[in-house]
């Protein structure tokens, strides 16, 4: 009987846990991950509450996705204005991406160019699907990250793009994307914009011409931190509506109430209540991370990156170590912070060691954890 294939990223996060309860056990308490996804309890996650709406429906009856009213309100709201577009929910953007793969397949897709990084589940989504891929990595420079050379790669029928480059909070330019869509659609082929990280002020798939070959993705609630009220919405051209919506039952079933009340909390004055205490919060936290990483020549970050991921490289250090089982232990062990590589999320190797570090998580705890890391490593260079 063959094994069960695995996926490396979650093996991955399998080694950093067992290294993290091997710290429990010898010292009480488990090192602190600075690359956590959740906030701190101290964050503003403490608010969240106040703004939610009330919960909406009688809690008992099927919430699907093409049920939910006003769906070019909504579309709107997120700044879509272009009448031609449509829109799947779902209830998270793990599932629509599942669902954009699965629309991938039926649409006749071969093979397609991810940019990395990228979130996880891309690969093995399409994997899944039966569909090839390939990665190529956005690249690092002094001044941010620059597209590789993609305009003449014939032998992918489509490509994936993550904005903001994942972990990082570095932004494409409108212009970058407007071309590289243009491009790839001016040759009939596939068009994929991940925006789940992105603040919906900050979107560009808005500014995309709606084709029949382009779909976004987009989960307003990832932008703020909020893990456990969200929602995810697809967004295509009209001609895609039925596939998607004949294919959520089978992909997504229907909405839990979490996501039907995020849609209101979205929809009324509570999500830009939150978002706008939320950044205030990142930004005393970011001038807190930047200070200790300046004290560091070996440490560099991103210019003009917004929102709670960031990224810390030692281009002096092997991305290589960021899966070395080895070096994590003795990292994690002799400065009590745990991290999350850059490499997982398939980032330019050429950057060296990269790690995320989440400003929504950022107290002074981690802060403490963080600045013990930042020793150790630039020891290592």
């Amino acid at each position: 009987m063959p094994e069960a294939v695995l996926v490396k990223e979650l093996q991955l996060l399998d080694d950093i846990e067992a290294i993290a309860e091997a710290y429990e056990t010898k010292y009480g308490l488990p090192p602190c991950n600075i690359s956590n996804w959740d906030p701190s309890k101290d964050s503003i996650e403490l608010n969240l509450h106040a703004t939610l709406p009330p919960i909406a429906g009688d809690g008992k009856n099927y919430i699907f996705s093409y049920t939910v009213s006003d769906q070019s309100g909504l579309r709107l709201a997120l700044n879509y204005a272009n009448d031609q577009w449509r829109s799947l929910i779902s209830h998270s953007g793990s599932a629509s991406i599942v669902v954009i793969c699965n629309w991938l397949r039926a649409m006749g897709s071969k093979n397609i160019l991810i940019l990395g990084p990228r979130y996880f589940t891309v690969p093995h989504c399409l994997n899944a699907m039966g569909i090839g891929f390939e990665t190529k990595h956005c690249k690092r420079t002094k001044d941010g990250y620059v597209l590789p050379d993609i305009f003449e790669e014939d032998d992918f029928d489509g490509i994936w793009v993550t904005n903001p480059i994942y972990g990082t909070g570095v932004y494409f330019s409108d212009n970058e994307l407007t071309s590289l869509q243009q491009h790839w659609t001016s040759k009939n082929k596939f068009f994929v914009l991940d925006e789940c990280l992105a603040t919906f002020d900050r979107y560009i798939g808005p500014k995309l011409q709606p084709h029949p070959k382009t779909t976004i993705v987009a989960a307003p609630h990832k932008s703020i931190c909020v893990n456990a009220y969200k929602f995810a919405i697809s967004v295509f051209e009209k001609s895609q509506l039925e596939h998607f919506e004949h294919w959520s039952d089978v992909w997504l079933g229907c909405l839990p109430q979490s996501s039907h009340q995020a849609i209101e909390h979205f929809r009324g004055g509570g999500f830009l209540n939150y978002q706008s205490q939320f950044y205030d919060f990142i930004s005393s936290s970011n001038i807190e991370f930047l200070n200790l990483t300046n004290f560091f020549s070996e440490a560099d970050v991103d210019k003009n990156a917004f929102g709670y991921f960031r990224s810390v490289y030692f281009k002096d250090l092997s991305s290589d170590l960021g899966a070395d089982k080895e070096f994590l232990r003795t990292a994690f062990f002799d400065t009590g912070a745990m991290f999350i590589p850059g490499n997982r999320n398939e980032l330019d190797p050429n950057a060296g060691l990269s790690f995320r570090v989440n400003l929504a998580a950022f107290d002074t705890e981690a802060r403490g954890a963080y600045l013990r890391l930042l020793h150790w490593l630039a020891s290592k260079c």
